[in-house]
Parts: C-alpha cells; structure tokens; sequence
C-alpha cells in the first residue's frame, strides 16, 4: 500500500505530540502520533531542523562560529573569491569567520557551529558558492537556498544507530519547527503505517 503523507496544518486544535519512539537503526523511526503509527526519516527530520535553524540565524544576521584550532586554507577561483567577497555578511551569518589573503586565497578560521566538525569545509564552501553562483538571486532567495544547502550537507548520512533517547530529543526539536512534516524541498519527512497495511503483511498467503 502507499503511505499517507501529512499535510503541515494540522487544523485549529493543537498539534499532536510524538511519543513512544522507536528507533529502527536504519536511519528510520517508529512512533506514535496523533493516534497514528508513522514511520519517520531521521536524515530528514534533521535536514528540516537545521534549515529552519540557519535560516533564522541569516535573518538575524548572526550564527555561532566554532573556532578552529588551525587555519584553513582554501585557493578559490577568481570568480569564486569575488562572489565570497560580495556576500561577506551572508557568509558571516552561516558562522564562516574567514580573512581575505589575496590572490584568491581566503584563511577559514572558524566554522558553522551548527554543523558536525567532520564536514569537509573546503566542500561546503565551494557547493555554497555554486549553489549562489549567478548572485543575482532576490536576498530571501539567497539566504534560502544557502540555508537549504547547509541542511542538506548536515544532515547526510545521519540517523543510523541513533538510541531512543537521541530520536525522543531529535523529534522534540522537530515538534518545534514551523513545518516539521516535509523537508526545504518538499520530500515527507513521516508517513502513516495504516491498519491495512499492518493486516496486509500478517494475512495468510
């Protein structure tokens, strides 16, 4: 059968709480919601969070900046170096700390807080640049879609091995978000295991 995605309002009344988590270790969880069972992305319940996250901090123009213990170098292109130069104060906001050396070469010395520190951040620097590229982008869309890219680079490969009581807090963040039922592009982050579907699978071949 095919899974029931939920729309984001969820009506006048107040918003069902999820409860009695259970991790899959796949990267999925079970829970409980509204009186419904649904199956949930924990790599998309991440990537909404984050999203939501950034981009309230490039509205506010400020983001937490973890400080590195050495210096990145990074050797940008021409176009590339123009670009960050032109959008200091977004990149600011993300949480870059990065000084400007010259023959397009920046030092990075400190990064998005947000982020795990494992993230290549010669990667997520060049894939943002690309992603704002044309810099011809209205500001809300900018800021948009570097909060989406920033999403989507975070939250990669998250949510295998997580312990319940990782997934409870993982989704009482979630539970916060404004829409916390599809990702920045639109994919479900949780769908409904009906009744029917549960009969389908212990009937009798």
């Amino acid at each position: 059968g095919e899974f029931e995605y939920f729309e984001s309002a969820m009506g006048l009344g107040q918003k069902p709480m999820f409860s009695g988590v259970l991790p899959l270790h796949t990267g999925y969880a079970v829970a409980l919601y509204g009186g419904k069972c649904v199956l949930l992305s924990l790599r998309r319940s991440k990537e909404r969070i984050i999203f939501e996250d950034v981009l309230r901090s490039l509205n506010a123009g400020a983001s937490p900046s973890q400080r590195m213990f050495f210096a990145e170098e990074l050797k940008l292109s021409s176009e590339e170096y123009q670009l960050l130069e032109c959008h200091a104060t977004e990149f600011a906001a993300l949480g870059f700390d990065t000084e400007y050396c010259g023959d397009d070469t920046i030092s990075v010395i400190g990064r998005p807080a947000i982020l795990d520190q494992s993230i290549a951040l010669d990667e997520l620097m060049y894939e943002l640049l690309h992603g704002i590229e044309c810099g011809k982008m209205p500001i809300d869309e900018e800021r948009q879609r570097l909060a989406e890219l920033m999403a989507q680079r975070g939250s990669a490969g998250y949510g295998h091995n997580l312990q319940t009581a990782e997934c409870e807090e993982l989704l009482n963040t979630l539970f916060k978000c404004d829409d916390y039922s599809f990702t920045p592009s639109g994919a479900p982050i949780m769908a409904e295991i009906t009744h029917d579907e549960l009969r389908t699978k212990h009937a009798r071949k």
